[in-house]
């Protein structure tokens, strides 16, 4: 039962809190936690600071880059939960290092045990981005995306987090994104989203894997993030190109040539006669289409 093992993660995290403060340089934390890491991870088809994933056989690509925090420890993602009265906080970054962290710990992720509104201790759920965290990472996708894409999504999975268990077990976060119509509103406080709407799972066997679900947004989605954003581009520049085609042109031929009403709009007979010159070229299309299919009927009545 999850208010059992509350009760014992109070025990730990006061017993970790600590740990971790007095215990910070030690070898074995040194080993797991500030190690060098690579420049791959997980499957990703991401460089540099891009974070994205195309599902293996697929065309799908989820583009989360845009939800990479920066800035400030207050910028991290942050989730809430409450069970029977025990507080836990949550921190995590999307590809990259926890802006908070871990008291003097590199994590990609955190759960932080609250009394009274105050920190009493931290776990690392999740390495380091910047140090192993992004090569060990794993990319999958939940639901079924090709039928049914609003109960789908992406999950991002950090692991190799601190000792869970006697038997080696150390802890792991999964990060599960829900495709849905809602779009963060970046700058304002965790985008938007309510840190209580997030949905914190724990692995009833080991306790050792968490599962943190954000509310649906538009970044579940595949095909939504930053390098898919090319048609919101061109709508924009197609929208402003025109205004100033036509503003521009209404100005100078008012101002310069003196033209009043639809007159003054810039070549008005080209844009007049544009619906015909469209009819003629549709009704020409389906005159040569017709004579093809006789054409091809007459080649098939011949063999």
């Amino acid at each position: 039962m999850r208010w059992i093992w509350a009760i014992a993660m109070v025990a730990v995290l006061c017993l970790d809190h600590h740990h971790v403060r007095a215990g910070d340089d030690d070898s074995e934390d040194d080993d797991d936690h500030h190690d060098s890491g690579g420049s791959s991870g997980g499957g990703s088809s991401s460089s540099g600071d891009a974070c994205e994933w195309t599902a293996p056989g697929t065309s799908r690509t989820y583009d989360l880059t845009d939800m990479i925090k920066e800035g400030g420890p207050d910028n991290d993602w942050k989730a809430e939960e409450d069970i029977q009265g025990f507080k836990f906080d949550y921190y995590f970054n999307i590809c990259h290092d926890s802006l908070k962290g871990c008291n003097n710990h590199h994590t990609s992720a955190s759960q932080y045990q609250i009394f009274g509104g105050t920190s009493a201790g931290c776990i690392p759920l999740g390495e380091a981005w910047s140090e192993k965290g992004k090569e060990k990472a794993e990319w999958s996708e939940f639901g079924k995306p090709d039928t049914d894409p609003k109960g789908s999504g992406v999950v991002l999975t950090y692991r190799n987090g601190q000792v869970c268990s006697t038997g080696g077990e150390k802890f792991s976060l999964a990060i599960k994104i829900p495709c849905g119509d809602k779009v963060r509103v970046p700058g304002e406080k965790n985008d938007g989203l309510d840190p209580k709407k997030f949905v914190v799972e724990q692995d009833s066997a080991s306790g050792c894997e968490y599962t943190i679900s954000f509310p649906p947004i538009a970044d579940g989605c595949p095909g939504t993030g930053r390098n898919s954003a090319w048609g919101s581009y061109f709508l924009v520049f197609f929208f402003l190109v025109t205004s100033a085609y036509i503003g521009g042109g209404v100005l100078f031929r008012t101002k310069k040539l003196g033209y009043t009403g639809k007159d003054a709009l810039p070549h008005l007979d080209f844009w007049e006669s544009l619906p015909i010159l469209v009819m003629d070229g549709v009704r020409f299309t389906i005159d040569e289409a017709k004579v093809a299919y006789e054409k091809l009927q007459q080649y098939r009545a011949n063999r």
